[in-house]
């Protein structure tokens, strides 16, 4: 499960400059993932970034894994504006990804829990700076970074703390941690969490990051991702099909 430690090279955008397009209401998502569709609704007052911010996206992509597709990066819309005019601090956004490997196999619930054991049996190992694939995921940010922005960027995280597991329900389970992220001149201590969520037979891999402030924070933004996963899975559960009268 190394995904996990891909989600800390996404902590950087709170820094870099945006631009894109004109703002756009927010609809769901829907993907196709190996014939089986996946709907993923815009968290309450976000939009996709992916397909309104074109700088915003390419840093999206540059810091996202070689072994994982992205599928939606989401931005406060009351944000949206600034963005495209230019940097802007942003206080929460997410991610939503997908295994490439995955994209196209079935996973019951009884194989979900199976990750489910392994992932918290391994969390702070899959965190730890001294794993091999954690100093590779930061090398290929920096690279990609500099290769579709055109700049120099230096990104550099400190070692994460593990916060815990607060959220384990069917189909859903979801950790949270703390680092620093110094990108560079700029220095912020960023909470993340990552939520393994089953939705018509599929893994995806959804992410919340915010700028730690206070305390509170943490509070806020366990509520924020146990609102949306939640979501999620209500957008995705069959719907029945309409009665005909008299029957």
């Amino acid at each position: 499960m190394k995904y996990i430690l891909l989600i800390l090279t996404c902590a950087l955008v709170f820094v870099l400059p945006a631009a894109g397009q004109k703002p756009a209401d927010a609809p769901s998502d829907r993907f196709n993932l190996g014939g089986r569709t996946v709907i993923v609704p815009a968290p309450e007052g976000f939009a996709n970034g992916l397909r309104l911010l074109e700088q915003f996206s390419a840093i999206a992509n540059a810091t996202e894994g070689a072994d994982l597709d992205i599928l939606a990066a989401h931005v406060p819309i009351s944000s949206l504006l600034d963005l495209m005019s230019g940097a802007a601090a942003l206080d929460l956004y997410t991610k939503v990804s997908v295994a490439k490997k995955a994209r196209s196999i079935d996973l019951t619930p009884a194989q979900f829990n199976g990750v489910v054991a392994t992932v918290q049996k391994n969390f702070s190992s899959y965190i730890d700076p001294k794993n091999p694939s954690f100093k590779k995921t930061i090398e290929t940010a920096n690279t990609r970074l500099k290769e579709r922005l055109g700049t120099e960027t230096s990104l550099e995280l400190s070692q994460p703390q593990n916060l815990g597991f607060f959220d384990k329900r069917p189909g859903i389970f979801s950790g949270m941690m703390m680092m620093s992220v110094h990108v560079n001149d700029v220095s912020q201590t960023m909470l993340g969490s990552v939520s393994y969520v089953l939705v018509n037979k599929r893994l995806i891999y959804v992410y919340g990051f915010k700028p730690l402030k206070s305390d509170e924070d943490v509070t806020t933004l366990q509520d924020f991702i146990k609102k949306w996963t939640a979501a999620i899975i209500t957008a995705n559960r069959p719907t029945a099909p309409a009665r005909k009268h008299g029957k």
